[in-house]
């Protein structure tokens, strides 16, 4: 970041301080990521694999849940901290005094954002009913998340479409931003709530079907 506005007070229209404080929402989101889904997802091929996957099936529990969240790495913590303390020194430094819509858009959409996040790498770990393995799928969509730690705004028209609706990264960064900015209205809010609602049932869908296939290797 030092490097980008070194020569210059505002890159298309975003200053060094909302641009920092951008990187904070992305490291503090996958922060939270790490913390409460990451460890369960990350187990999920070699659990289907090894016919680990019976003993969480049989539970009287929603079995995608307890897959998805059954691991708590505390260590994340630290970094769901240091994320926040740079989303706080890019305000500080930028001057942003939101009102409290703008708030409470920017922590509807972030928590969007992370929700979809999961939700496609989620999607992707699934495959591992039908294949060998999939931990490559997992690596390469945090991978191509990480691009979302500069406003999509930087980025050619193609890399935008793949940031907003196929790895929707830009959902727990450049949209929050631009709700506490004061860019977003109730309608994007709205819309991405519907957004997030219809890519959760699609992966409730998947996630049944996927199912049908598991053949345990038990």
């Amino acid at each position: 970041m030092l490097l980008l506005f070194s020569f210059t007070d505002a890159l298309d229209g975003w200053t060094r301080g909302e641009t920092i404080a951008l990187v904070g929402l992305f490291r503090t989101a996958l922060a939270v990521y790490g913390l409460v889904i990451d460890g369960g997802l990350s187990q999920f091929s070699g659990d289907v694999n090894e016919g680990k996957l019976d003993l969480l099936l049989v539970r009287p529990v929603n079995a995608q849940f307890l897959v998805t969240f059954r691991y708590v790495s505390l260590f994340q913590l630290v970094n769901v901290a240091i994320g926040l303390l740079l989303f706080g020194i890019g305000i500080s430094q930028a001057r942003i005094t939101p009102g409290w819509q703008a708030v409470v858009q920017t922590v509807v959409v972030f928590c969007c954002g992370v929700a979809l996040l999961a939700a496609v790498t989620s999607a992707g770990v699934y495959i591992a009913f039908r294949a060998t393995t999939v931990e490559q799928i997992n690596w390469a969509v945090l991978d191509i998340a990480h691009m979302g730690q500069y406003p999509i705004s930087f980025y050619p028209s193609a890399v935008r479409f793949v940031l907003t609706a196929i790895v929707p990264v830009a959902f727990v960064t450049t949209v929050p931003m631009e709700a506490l900015r004061g860019f977003t209205g109730w309608d994007t809010v709205l819309l991405t709530l519907a957004f997030t609602a219809l890519v959760l049932k699609l992966l409730r869908w998947w996630w049944n079907n996927s199912v049908r296939h598991y053949a345990s290797a038990s």
